[in-house]
């Protein structure tokens, strides 16, 4: 959660926008395919849950977030997708570590996709306000 005054995410809000970050990070990694990405925002985005980081947090904030969870030790680590509903195996475990420059990468499309919907959001109801 945030201290400064932004709007806090729920933990269901917070997990359902890092399942759709961390598909961008398989993608990026070579683990899964764009369909399995598109996939992780249509249905996150069909529950009615966020599926995009909030325009009030940056890359940076949210890594610096990062270096505080449990499953950060010398480098993130990650349960990466190789399909919907099946991880991607690295050895005899699930988990990935994850260097901080692919993350940075994820969030960026991941923003990037946000700013798309919004765009294409307000271009349609401004059509419809024509």
């Amino acid at each position: 959660s945030w201290h400064d005054g932004r709007e806090p995410l729920l933990h269901g809000e917070a997990v359902a926008i890092g399942m759709c970050v961390s598909a961008e990070v398989a993608l990026l990694m070579g683990l899964c395919t764009q369909q399995v990405v598109d996939a992780h925002y249509e249905y996150v985005r069909a529950t009615g849950l966020p599926a995009f980081v909030p325009d009030s947090v940056g890359v940076e904030d949210v890594l610096y977030k990062m270096s505080f969870d449990k499953h950060h030790v010398k480098k993130p680590t990650m349960g990466l997708c190789k399909d919907i509903g099946y991880l991607a195996k690295n050895g005899d475990s699930f988990a990935w570590e994850v260097d901080e420059e692919t993350i940075s990468q994820a969030l960026v499309v991941n923003m990037s996709r946000r700013d798309a919907v919004k765009s294409a959001t307000a271009a349609a109801g401004s059509v419809v306000a024509a």
